[in-house]
């Protein structure tokens, strides 16, 4: 039997590494060869980070809950959760010297977040009704 403690860490992992990843790179920033490539696409690679995060957000939410009907106390603490994680990168950036925070950056966050949580609660739709039981 798993310990509920390793139930929810085997649910809460992945997006916690994913969200870890994107921290250190707030900080840290893009490595010299990859930012010749990646200039110009600052906006779209932070929604692309954020929505994978968005996803696997989404995924840890709803196996917390067995796949049942989120609460809507849930889906506003998720809400939050959107608004303040896509907040800290840009803090960290803020703290940083050689690295600027950006409203922009923050919106991008914002936005890629709440698509990944949107594809996340299509896909579990489709499944529902395709596959019911």
């Amino acid at each position: 039997m798993i310990s509920p403690l390793r139930s929810h860490l085997r649910f809460w992992l992945p997006p916690a590494v994913c969200y870890f990843i994107i921290l250190f790179f707030s900080v840290v920033g893009v490595p010299d060869p990859l930012e010749k490539v990646t200039a110009g696409l600052d906006k779209v690679l932070h929604f692309l980070e954020f929505l994978v995060l968005g996803v696997l957000f989404g995924q840890a939410v709803l196996k917390e809950r067995h796949y049942q009907r989120v609460p809507f106390r849930t889906k506003y603490l998720v809400v939050i959760a959107a608004l303040v994680l896509s907040g800290m990168g840009e803090l960290l950036q803020f703290l940083n010297s050689e690295r600027s925070p950006e409203l922009f950056d923050y919106f991008s966050n914002v936005a890629g977040f709440g698509t990944g949580l949107l594809y996340w609660q299509g896909l579990r739709a489709v499944r529902r009704k395709h596959f019911p039981g």
